[in-house]
């Protein structure tokens, strides 16, 4: 099901239950039923995981940061 705002941005909910929202100055944020957050602003992806690990993706480098002391990059350009 799409839902369009007033302010312009839609509302995508799928069978799954996952939601997508993208706003009109081209941010995106969607959420998943586990709780895992994706958000992409200017071309970069933030995954949030329930688990508390975090990814970053840009054009450059994939990493993950696993707690406040921990991270691995996963991939590098």
């Amino acid at each position: 099901m799409e839902k369009t705002f007033p302010s312009g941005m839609k509302e995508i909910i799928f069978p799954d239950g996952a939601i997508k929202y993208l706003h009109p100055d081209g941010k995106e944020e969607t959420t998943f039923p586990d709780g895992t957050v994706v958000r992409v602003v200017n071309g970069v992806k933030i995954l949030e995981m329930p688990n508390v690990q975090k990814e970053i993706h840009t054009n450059n480098y994939k990493v993950r940061f696993y707690n406040a002391s921990t991270n691995i990059c996963l991939s590098q350009v």
